[in-house]
């Protein structure tokens, strides 16, 4: 059997794109929808590990949403950990944010809906494993351990070798098996020897932030010193939290108004006001919104609305 097998936008024409992912990747992962520029350049690389299927996917900034429309009936048996390789992304489930920058990984709950919001140039490892083997050690979802801990950082640098390694065509089974293993082993590690309290305070600063921004965008004043303020965090530890993810508060608030907007008018096309909208998000007018949304998704929020209604 070969180790890996590979798929790509690139090989697509640039206008389909998008459409040719969503296509793709949702046949992989049933429930998925990913927003991005039609142009999206993304690929993703798989291999099976006896019960572990280990990816890494690259791809341009995007938002996927998974389990927004109708769920699996029945729970599933199967867990899904993010391990951010490059690039930054959050994860947000059961209304919490786990934000991740290079190192950090959180466990996902597959059969509950969540958001995956992803940088440019993004690397991530995807990994898909039997929660039998690892229901006692499994944590919260949207908790993140931290790059800190040695056995993330083990995890990080095994999964990267392998997909650096010129395997031959064909690898006998027991090999993988014993890959496999060896993952698993480190997926162990990670949420075994590291313990609720410590990783509770490796992110809490990060999730406090990032779930107070999430729940006043409608306030425009929101700036740095009113963050600190309300969740008495020094403002250096805000900034902090927004450095570590590679951006600045106000574009990381500006990315999610924007992010949200998109799926609003996404999602109700025919019946949203964009001065409301606008409002409802926090830009002080609805032409500061309209320039704002087509510097980010280049059409004006009007023409963005009215395709999606247009099908």
């Amino acid at each position: 059997m070969a180790l890996t097998t590979r798929m790509s936008t690139r090989s697509q024409p640039a206008d389909e794109r998008l459409d040719y992912w969503n296509e793709r990747v949702s046949g992989i992962f049933p429930g998925i929808v990913i927003d991005g520029e039609r142009d999206l350049a993304a690929e993703w690389e798989t291999c099976r590990l006896g019960d572990i299927v280990v990816s890494v996917a690259r791809s341009d900034r995007a938002t996927i949403r998974r389990w927004s429309g109708p769920r699996p009936p029945a729970a599933t048996d199967r867990g899904k950990i993010h391990l951010q390789h490059s690039g930054f992304s959050t994860t947000v489930q059961r209304g919490r944010s786990a934000a991740l920058v290079a190192g950090d990984l959180t466990y996902c709950a597959v059969d509950e809906p969540y958001e995956l919001q992803i940088s440019e140039r993004n690397e991530m490892f995807v990994i898909d494993f039997p929660l039998s083997a690892f229901r006692e050690r499994t944590t919260a979802p949207a908790l993140v351990v931290d790059h800190r801990a040695p056995s993330a950082g083990l995890l990080r640098d095994f999964l990267g070798s392998i997909f650096r390694q010129h395997w031959p065509e064909t690898i006998d089974p027991e090999e993988t098996d014993a890959l496999g293993m060896t993952v698993g082993h480190l997926i162990g590690r990670c949420f075994g020897h590291v313990g609720p309290q410590e990783v509770a305070e490796w992110s809490n600063a990060r999730r406090r932030v990032l779930g107070y921004v999430d729940a006043n965008l409608a306030d425009s004043s929101m700036r740095t010193g009113q963050i600190a303020r309300a969740l008495s965090l020094p403002p250096r530890e805000v900034q902090g939290v927004f450095a570590d993810l590679a951006t600045t508060p106000t574009a990381y608030i500006i990315d999610r108004r924007l992010s949200i907007a998109a799926q609003r008018l996404k999602d109700s096309p025919s019946t949203q006001s964009m001065t409301d909208l606008a409002y409802e998000l926090g830009f002080a007018d609805a032409a500061h919104f309209s320039r704002r949304f087509k510097a980010r998704f280049g059409v004006p929020p009007g023409t963005f609305s009215r395709h999606r209604a247009d099908g």
